[in-house]
């Protein structure tokens, strides 16, 4: 097919939306996606790794917050029986 005739084919798929749309939709799933994802998990994964690892800890040291004054709290009560 000629160039003008593409271009013909183009300019009357847009014109009334009834005619076959020229745009050429690959079916093949092998886009180049699997690299990409594999480069965007090899840099998300180290980030999300330290996110935890920092949740954790300050987890843990509200915990420790925790237990500590529910001690000073049980102590006090104790030491007035």
């Amino acid at each position: 097919m000629s160039i003008e005739a593409r271009r013909q084919v183009h300019r009357r798929a847009q014109g009334d939306g009834r005619e076959r749309d020229p745009t050429h939709y690959p079916v093949e799933k092998k886009m180049g996606e699997d690299s990409l994802q594999t480069w965007i998990v090899e840099l998300l994964r180290p980030l999300i790794e330290r996110w935890y690892r920092e949740a954790a800890l300050e987890r843990i040291a509200v915990l420790e917050a925790q237990i500590a004054s529910a001690a000073e709290a049980g102590g006090k009560g104790s030491g007035a029986a």
